[in-house]
Order: C-alpha cells, then sequence, then structure tokens
C-alpha cells in the first residue's frame, strides 16, 4: 500500500539516527525474534537462531513480535494486553524503574526493526514462495502497526542521520559463512571521459561452493561500435586474507593490489577474452573470437566512500588511469569509475535488480540499487563534493530489447535530487547459472547519461534478470 511504502521512506532516511538512539531501559536483544525461530513443547519454549545476539533497546524483541507476528485485527484487539501482560512479568521478575508509561513508548519507538528484517533479507537469500510471502506479510503487518501506535513521530527528525563509512581493514577478507553461495566480491568499473573505451573487473570468491570452494573471474572490455570483449571463468580459491588477491585460470590471470585502504587500488590483468561482435551473444552462452588482452589500470578515491546500511557492502566513486590493451592494440584510459566491495549470503538468482554508478560533468556523483519487487524502495547516495545525501526512495524503468539486452532507460531519484536518462553504448553481458540449474541474465551497460537539466555524465548500469 502507498502508505506502508512511505512509512519505509521515512525509515530509510533518519535509519542510521534510530539505530544510534541508545536511552534507557537496554536490555538483551535476540534480534530476529519471531515464531520461526521458537520451538514449543508442551509450555515450554526453545528459542533458537541466537547470531544477532546484542545489547539493545528493552522492548526491541517484542515489538517485532507482536507487530511482525500477529495479523493486523488481532494485535489490535490484543496489542496493549499482551504489553501490559509483558511489563507486568518483566516487575514480577525483578526490573526495577520501568513504569508502564516508559514501556508503552518504547514499544512504539521499536516495531521498525521489523522493516529492516524483511527487506534486507529479501534482496539477498536464496528465493521461495514461503519466503516472499513470508517478507510481504512483515512488511505489511510492522508498517500498518507503526501507523497505528502513531511510531512515526517518535522516530527523529530527517538531517540528523549521517551516511556510514567503510572501515579501512573490510578491504580485505571477511569470515566465512555458513551459507551454500556465500560470497566475496571486489568489483571495480572505468569509462574514458569521452566515452570511447570502458572496462570492467569482478573476482568473486565463493569459498561454499562444491566442496572446494571456486573464484569467478569477469573482465570485460567495450568500445562503441566494436565487439565485447569478455573473459569470464571460474578459477581455483585465491590464497591469502588480504585485500590482495592473484588468481590464475585457464584463459586469464589477474592481480589486484590495494595501494592504500579506502583510497587507492591497482588491477592487471592478462590473458585470452573472447570477442562478440554481437554483444548479446553471451547472454545465449556462445563463444566470442580469442583475442589477447591486458591492462593495468589505478583507481584513486574520487569522492566520499559509502557504506550501506542494510548490507555488508560499500561503494567509492573513482578516477581512474592506465593502459588497455586489445588484440595487440593499446589504448591509455583517463575517466571515473567506481569499485566496490561486498560480502555475505549473496543469491544473484533470488530476485530482480537495477545498479547503477554515474558521474556527471559538474562532479556529482550517483549510486542506486532498486528491486523491481519492492518497487517504492531503493538504495543509493547523490554526492557533490563534501555533500553526500542518501537516497531512500529510487525508482528505475528500462526497455529491454529482444535479444536481452536495454534499448533505454532511466533512473528517478527524490525530488530536489536527480532524474536521469540513460543510452546505452556498449554492453558487457553475462549469462549466469546457479549450481541449481537456475539461470540469469546479466547485461552490463556502459552508458551515456543526461540530467532532467540537461547535465551529462557517464557510468556504468547493470539489470540483473531471472530466466523464470
Amino acid at each position: 500500500a502507498p502508505e506502508h511504502a512511505e512509512v519505509c521512506e521515512r525509515l530509510v532516511e533518519v535509519l542510521d539516527a534510530w539505530e544510534s538512539d541508545r536511552r534507557p531501559p537496554m536490555g538483551l536483544v535476540h534480534g530476529d525474534y519471531r515464531l520461526d525461530n521458537m520451538l514449543f513443547h508442551g509450555e515450554e519454549v526453545t528459542v533458537v537462531d541466537w547470531q544477532t545476539l546484542s545489547i539493545g533497546p528493552a522492548m526491541r524483541d517484542a515489538a517485532y513480535f507482536l507487530t511482525g507476528g500477529l495479523k493486523v485485527e488481532d494485535r489490535r484487539e490484543h496489542e496493549e494486553s499482551l504489553v501490559r501482560a509483558y511489563h507486568d512479568e518483566l516487575l514480577a521478575q525483578g526490573v526495577k524503574n520501568f513504569d508502564w508509561e516508559t514501556c508503552w513508548e518504547e514499544y512504539r519507538r521499536q516495531p521498525f526493526l521489523g522493516l529492516i528484517m524483511a527487506i534486507a533479507p529479501a534482496m539477498i537469500v536464496q528465493r521461495t514462495d514461503r519466503g516472499d510471502d513470508m517478507f510481504m506479510a512483515v512488511v505489511e503487518r510492522t508498517a500498518q502497526a507503526i501507523l497505528d501506535l502513531g511510531s512515526l513521530e517518535l522516530l527523529p527528525a530527517p538531517g540528523t542521520s549521517s551516511a556510514l563509512r567503510p572501515d579501512p581493514a573490510d578491504e580485505g577478507t571477511h569470515e566465512t559463512g555458513p551459507e551454500d553461495l556465500w560470497n566475496e566480491s571486489w568489483y571495480f568499473d572505468a569509462i574514458a571521459d569521452d566515452g570511447s573505451l570502458g572496462v570492467y573487473y569482478r573476482l568473486g570468491r565463493l569459498p561454499n561452493w562444491d566442496d572446494e570452494g571456486a573464484c569467478m573471474l569477469a573482465v570485460c572490455i567495450v568500445r562503441p561500435g566494436e565487439p565485447a570483449i569478455m573473459l569470464v571463468e571460474e578459477t581455483p580459491l585465491p590464497e591469502g586474507a588480504g585485500p590482495d588477491q592473484e588468481v590464475r585460470g585457464e584463459s586469464g590471470h589477474s592481480e589486484q593490489i590495494c595501494e592504500e585502504p579506502l583510497q587507492r587500488f591497482r588491477v592487471r590483468v592478462e590473458g585470452t577474452a573472447g570477442a562478440h561482435a554481437d554483444h548479446s551473444a553471451p547472454l545465449r552462452g556462445e563463444a566470442g573470437e580469442p583475442v589477447e588482452i591486458a591492462f593495468d589500470l589505478v583507481w584513486e578515491t574520487d569522492g566520499i566512500p559509502y557504506q550501506w546500511r542494510l548490507s555488508t557492502r560499500y561503494e567509492i566513486p573513482c578516477r581512474v588511469s592506465g593502459t588497455v590493451t586489445v588484440g595487440g592494440e593499446s589504448f591509455e584510459l583517463n575517466g571515473p569509475g567506481q569499485r566496490d566491495h561486498s560480502w555475505g549470503g549473496r543469491d544473484w538468482w533470488a530476485s530482480d535488480w537495477m545498479w547503477s554508478a554515474l558521474h556527471l560533468a559538474d562532479g556529482t556523483h550517483t549510486h542506486a540499487v532498486t528491486v523491481p519487487t519492492h518497487p517504492d524502495f531503493g538504495v543509493g547516495y547523490v554526492q557533490r563534493g563534501e555533500d553526500l545525501r542518501e537516497l531512500g526512495a529510487v525508482t528505475s524503468s528500462a526497455v529491454e530489447s529482444a535479444d536481452g539486452l536495454t534499448e533505454s532507460a532511466a533512473i528517478g531519484m527524490p525530488p530536489g535530487e536527480l532524474d536521469v536518462e540513460l543510452e546505452p553504448l556498449a554492453f558487457g553481458a553475462m549469462l549466469l547459472e546457479a549450481p541449481d540449474g537456475r539461470v540469469s541474465h546479466f547485461p552490463r551497460a556502459m552508458c551515456r547519461v543526461r540530467t532532467a537539466e540537461g547535465v551529462e555524465g557517464l557510468g556504468w548500469v547493470e539489470w540483473n534478470r531471472n530466466q523464470r
């Protein structure tokens, strides 16, 4: 419902300030306190799944449990009596200095966790019909409870939040999680100032893939009107726990070196790629004409590094310089680019999305992600100099061509920010196949962009399109 989408947007605007509110009373917080994490035997209840355990607002678990776990009509009828019973039991167990008025106000302040726990996991866990129904039910129930309780009036005022920054230590590898599709990736892209040349590189570690783990290497070099050069292969999992990673496959060799955390990264690649005159050919699994490639490029930070709030991931706008070689012909590349680092459970076949990183001629950098199954939700930023504004609502549209590529696209950002039209110049498309047979088309495009005010720019945009 539109009013529920507005609740989500209001939360995203002040999420950091809401999370940082550490007013008493504090207590032990389970963090995912719902029926799915409870085992019942007679009158006994065993609570499981404690990996989100923390010290936090004492009423957070109760608010999460009741607002997301009960049907709206049942919650409205029984909510206050249930919270009163909970409060009475806390006092009976020895809790001091916790009057009913404080208990009820804190209960009203805490339901927002349900929105976070519904939206973020829905973007990254393996998709199921039951999961879709559960996430949508939690969003609808929680948002309606927030409206019924007047919880929006207890949110911090807009403007009190500040964008999160990544930790330099996060440039390296992270502890592997239990998910089969747990993934850690480093992604780099670049585009020449005149739009004549573009590259991207992605190294994805999949330590739980099969028995020994694997690494997915993807390299792309494109020029408008020329064949798309693609080197995509599975390689052995590289050794080492730092940001410096080196892989050797049958077709390619790559080396990434963190020269200064959050400031300067170098990537070197050499190998035999496939040249595709038809940029959509990789979506059909077609092999290209062999061509030798190499590049040696440096990404230097050219903006504010941005840490996502809802996932373990950060994005950094950059200036990129170096040399690119295709079939013995060398090119100098100087222009804007983007790099990101992401780690956690990542099921690329769970949902569709649009990702973008754009760089305008006036020095503005933008990053935006949209998910079609959550049309009123978006993640990203618009940054100009030292001013970074987070985006809580983003819209996107695209005209898909018959061959699976994209004819045109647009991204809409909140009023007062930017609306941009996208013109794809060249594609570095990939066919993604999951171990269980699921397939996704992944057309990534080097684009020219223009704002509604006529400011032009360049960047890369990707669409993940599951072939259901």
